[in-house]
């Protein structure tokens, strides 16, 4: 009886599908406008995610270079303040940030890579699986 049962049992293990009966698709019938507007609006995250970055780092930035101002012309001495120099630095590093990662550039990435032009090398390296999640 447990011999007829195990038959069974095997016989049945055949009508399931296997994986690797599955159809291959190939590479020429897969679609690619899908893939490009993916990869296009994850140059946006990206892009956004970046700016958001420069942003948040702007408010310290301005921050220290206010209190440096203020220590800079209310001291007697007039010399240079190390705190505005950091306030300076850092303000600068955010807007040079803010106009690598600016709107006009990632347009422009995304219209060329959209018409057929490949992310610059940078740029993919760049770009995480994250940043292709809805």
């Amino acid at each position: 009886m447990r011999c007829y049962l195990l038959l069974l049992a095997c016989l049945l293990g055949l009508l399931v599908p296997g994986r690797a009966q599955q159809l291959l698709l190939p590479d020429s019938a897969v679609e690619s406008a899908p893939v490009a507007a993916d990869s296009a609006q994850a140059v946006g995250k990206l892009f956004s995610q970046r700016r958001a970055g420069a942003r948040l780092l702007r408010i310290p930035g301005l921050i220290v270079l206010g209190v440096g101002a203020s220590i800079f012309f209310n001291s007697a001495q007039g010399g240079t303040s190390s705190i505005l120099l950091g306030g300076v630095m850092l303000t600068g590093f955010s807007l040079a940030k803010s106009s690598r990662w600016s709107q006009a550039r990632e347009h422009a990435l995304q219209n060329d890579y959209l018409h057929g032009k490949p992310l610059p090398k940078a740029i993919r390296h760049k770009l995480r699986h994250r940043h292709f999640q809805l």
